[in-house]
């Protein structure tokens, strides 16, 4: 029979990686959303420029 204990350990070490693994993913969306700020700024001023040509 399986004890409690393994099982609850087992769990915490699964909930664990997938916390880890949110952090992970939370930081990769933050920099993306940086990224996308910057180049959404590039492109209007590069349209900007080519309406006054």
């Amino acid at each position: 029979m399986v004890r409690i204990k393994t099982v609850k350990k087992d769990y915490e070490k699964i909930i664990a990686a997938l916390e880890e693994e949110l952090v992970r993913k939370q930081k990769q969306i933050d920099k993306l959303s940086v990224e996308n700020k910057l180049l959404l700024k590039t492109v209007l001023k590069v349209q900007n420029k080519l309406k006054r040509d």
